[in-house]
């Protein structure tokens, strides 16, 4: 027992001189380790605003930006470690990047997938920060473009993450990319309305209205014949400056129709149901009978309650 905690106690003395041995080494390797992180911020940084500073993408100097500073913070650790004398530990760990980088490669496919098609989207873009666009039903504003992910914040506030793939990979509308935007309403009138005194008169309204285009004048363009009534839509132009212009302008319209068809008499009609029962007078005799009988049991009933 006395052998045994004398090697015990030996070990754990040849640890302690190794330690203290190391001290100032492990010291020096943990203040270039936080160090590196501050230095990686600052050559970021440096990187971005001045020597790709010639660059226009910022989208794309930001993604470079970004890898470039993981470089520095991967080579600060390394070097770290061969303060502190663990050298054979750099080696092997340099040694296993290529057999572990090919089976991270298998595991992190999705990431790689992400990561590329964000460069290619950077390199490319077909959308910048500030864009409004809609992808998979999502409609809102870039926010940020990432190296996997890109955030769009929709109008109502929420901010969703879409993976780098699925802009990549699926169609995107971009609503800001042109100057202008079409405002498409849909409208229907009655059909005993002259349809000519309803276009000459929608339009000319429709002019009056602030901030439209001047060179395109608003359309109307009937295009079926409804249920109840004549459906066309009402096609106006307007400067792509935010989406709350564009709800304004589309808001102002829809008042501005309304008023002009109250005041002309036009009528905009309600869904209409025209229910037959023209050969139906065997049906309606029995329901008026019935009737009859449970109004006559009704007032019996009233009576006896007397």
């Amino acid at each position: 027992m006395r052998e045994e905690l004398s090697m015990i106690w030996e070990k754990l003395d040849n640890w302690y001189s190794t330690l203290i041995t190391m001290l100032p080494n492990i010291i020096l390797a943990i203040v270039i380790a936080v160090s590196v992180f501050f230095i990686a911020k600052g050559v970021r940084i440096v990187f971005k605003k001045y020597l790709m500073a010639k660059w226009k993408n910022e989208e794309l100097k930001a993604i470079f930006a970004k890898v470039i500073q993981f470089i520095v913070i991967v080579l600060g650790f390394l070097f770290a470690l061969s303060v502190v004398n663990l050298d054979k530990t750099v080696t092997s760990i340099l040694a296993g990047v290529g057999v572990a980088g090919i089976a991270i490669g298998f595991a992190f496919q999705d990431i790689a997938a992400n990561f590329i098609s964000g460069l290619f989207m950077a390199a490319n873009k077909p959308f910048k920060i500030g864009d409004i666009v809609e992808v998979e039903g999502q409609t809102g504003v870039i926010r940020e473009l990432k190296l996997r992910t890109t955030m769009i914040r929709t109008f109502q506030g929420n901010d969703i993450i879409i993976p780098n793939t699925h802009l990549f990979q699926n169609p995107v509308t971009n609503y800001t990319s042109n100057d202008e935007r079409r405002i498409d309403l849909e409208v229907g009138v009655s059909y005993s309305d002259n349809l000519k005194d309803v276009k000459a008169l929608t339009e000319e309204r429709l002019k009056q209205l602030e901030g439209l285009v001047s060179d395109k004048a608003p359309e109307v363009m009937f295009n079926e014949f409804g249920g109840s009534s004549i459906n066309f839509n009402v096609r106006i132009w307007t400067k792509n400056t935010d989406q709350f212009n564009i709800v304004k302008i589309q808001s102002d319209a829809i008042m501005a129709i309304k008023e002009l068809y109250d005041e002309k008499g036009i009528s905009i009609p309600f869904p209409i149901r025209t229910l037959d029962f023209s050969d139906s007078e065997e049906f309606l005799t029995t329901l008026s009978n019935g009737k009859d009988s449970e109004s006559i049991a009704s007032d019996d009933e009233v009576e006896a309650a007397e």
